[in-house]
């Protein structure tokens, strides 16, 4: 980081602190109505909403895209008890890791938090009202999409061929799961003979000679 660049990041932590210091001193004087446990939903998330601006701006410290936007979360469901709770946390975090992902390619392990906690975040969310074995499908489904999200998605100029495995594999849980392990004897003949010819197509493309050159 440049010496400029450091200078605004401190100048923009510097009047954060300033902020929420007046913000709290006043409180405690008396020169504002005191806001009991909602102040600590109102510092929460003003220092998200401040650490996911900090990035907007400066760009660096991709990490505080994850805090900033867990603290957004925290702060709002202080604010605003109620039964989703838990799945406004979950996704808060979630939310952060995603955003971290479109920072860069670089950054791709990120999908899979990102997909993990807003998973978590609708079963979290919908879980009491569906029953035992749906709730475990949604995990397993939801998983298996975040690793479908990756095998889709070019790394440095290829494609990834390995999370196409634990897709499949996620992805055939989540239907036994969901269908009791009803569906156990013919599922798996299936997903064998799908990773067979998968295996098959994917050798057969490395060993094809290349074409004549011209």
């Amino acid at each position: 980081m440049d010496v400029e660049r450091r200078s605004r990041t401190v100048v923009l932590w510097g009047a954060v602190l300033i902020g929420v210091g007046v913000f709290m001193l006043t409180q405690t004087l008396g020169l504002i109505p005191s806001l009991g446990g909602d102040l600590v939903g109102i510092v929460f998330t003003v220092a998200g909403l401040a650490l996911l601006i900090s990035y907007l701006v400066l760009r660096t410290h991709w990490w505080t895209l994850i805090a900033g936007s867990t603290l957004a979360g925290l702060g709002v469901v202080i604010l605003f008890p109620g039964d989703a709770g838990g799945a406004i946390f979950l996704a808060g975090i979630g939310l952060g890791f995603a955003l971290v992902a479109l920072t860069g390619i670089q950054r791709w392990w990120a999908i899979i938090p990102a997909g993990t906690m807003l998973t978590l975040a609708v079963i979290a969310l919908v879980g009491n009202s569906i029953g035992g074995n749906l709730a475990g499908a949604i995990l397993f489904f939801g998983l298996a999409a975040t690793f479908g999200v990756l095998a889709v998605i070019p790394v440095h100029g290829r494609v990834m061929g390995w999370p196409v495995y634990p897709a499949i594999g996620l992805l055939a849980f989540g239907v036994l799961t969901a269908t009791g392990g009803a569906a156990a004897s013919v599922l798996w003949p299936l997903i064998l003979i799908a990773v067979g010819i998968f295996l098959v197509i994917r050798a057969s493309k490395k060993s094809a000679p290349p074409g004549p050159v011209h």
